[in-house]
């Protein structure tokens, strides 16, 4: 879908840009990753700010919402922790979560309090989140949050109020969801930082340094023996439902050789060159753990909690394959349209 971004009046207001430009006919993901202010403006006046406070409200946000045109740019004082909350439900798929922070209370090895999980719900409309998911996508990969990228599929959102007086960017992936809040105590305006420069960088480091101490809490957890006998109904087929671990080597980005099997990642076709070059730097020396995923000699393969199959096909290490699922051909698709990896255009070597 497409908008026109231009001068837009709405009353005595004139909403404008960052830079003070306008780009004329713009695709809506490219306006969202890039902060147009006009297309989110005409957007929010086209259904209706009531219809903007409602959704937040179903997030989670609860702080007092101005029912006026500029609240499509922020206006209104929204918490950190409200907004990381609605990002949350977003990325659990959700209607919202709870936030709460004590998780239990212990006296030695007595508990003397447990949190309990409430049930999440699921989003009432599956096909809106996942326009979310696409949008919140590309602000990291092309768009205002660049800083914010790493190597593993991450979506969030940059902010930035007037005269700079402060600056956020709230973002997640699969198994972590941060928001970072820039500004001064006394309310003056900073130095011209905005969403994307520090508070991206801030979110960048802290997830990339946290992930090790996330992945060593997975390690912790029982794990399944790498070569156990195989079931009676494997035999036949010579497969084991064992899972595969150890450090891999790369063959292409869709296929790995773990202490001497060769699996291939579900839902990837691999390559070779350039693209296994990078997939072998990224992995290292990292242990692989490989889990059988439908038929043949297809696997679910995750260093630390990361995906392998996202992490190829979200940086255009590969193309999806035919058994791949509905989200693995988004990742696709989205690597397609910024031209990554294998979609940039460049010659790939194949030695």
């Amino acid at each position: 879908m497409t908008a026109v971004d231009r001068p837009v009046q709405i009353g005595k207001w004139e909403p404008e840009n960052y830079g003070g430009r306008f780009h004329g006919v713009v695709t809506l993901r490219s306006a969202f990753a890039h902060s147009i202010n006009s297309v989110a403006v005409q957007i929010a006046d086209a259904i209706g700010i009531r219809a903007v406070i409602d959704v937040a409200r179903k997030l989670g946000v609860q702080s007092e919402l101005p029912a006026v045109p500029s609240l499509a740019l922020g206006a209104g004082e929204v918490t950190l922790l409200e907004m990381t909350r609605a990002f949350a439900a977003i990325a659990a798929n959700a209607e919202r979560v709870e936030s709460y922070a004590i998780r239990n209370v212990r006296n030695g090895d007595q508990v003397l309090f447990t949190r309990q999980k409430p049930p999440l719900q699921p989003a009432s409309n599956p096909a809106a989140r996942a326009a979310m998911h696409d949008v919140l996508a590309s602000v990291v990969r092309e768009g205002t949050a660049r800083a914010a990228k790493i190597n593993v599929p991450a979506e969030g959102k940059t902010g930035t109020s007037q005269s700079y007086k402060d600056a956020w960017f709230v973002g997640f992936t699969d198994d972590i969801v941060v928001g970072v809040w820039v500004g001064n105590d006394d309310n003056t305006p900073t130095r011209g930082v905005t969403g994307g420069d520090l508070p991206a960088r801030i979110w960048n480091e802290f997830v990339t340094q946290s992930a090790a101490v996330r992945a060593k809490s997975v390690r912790a957890q029982p794990r399944v023996a790498a070569l156990s006998t195989p079931a009676a109904g494997d035999i036949t087929s010579g497969r084991s439902a064992a899972v595969i671990r150890g450090v891999p080597i790369v063959q292409t980005t869709g296929m790995l050789e773990i202490a001497g099997h060769v699996v291939q990642l579900f839902g990837v076709e691999g390559a070779r060159g350039r693209p296994a070059r990078e997939f072998t730097r990224y992995l290292g020396n990292r242990e692989v753990a490989c889990e059988p995923a439908g038929s043949g000699n297809d696997y679910r393969c995750r260093v630390g909690d990361q995906d392998l199959s996202r992490v190829v096909l979200f940086n255009g290490g590969g193309r999806a394959a035919a058994n791949a699922t509905a989200d693995l051909r988004a990742l696709e698709q989205q690597a397609r349209a910024s031209r990554v990896g294998i979609w940039s255009g460049r010659e790939e070597d194949d030695d």
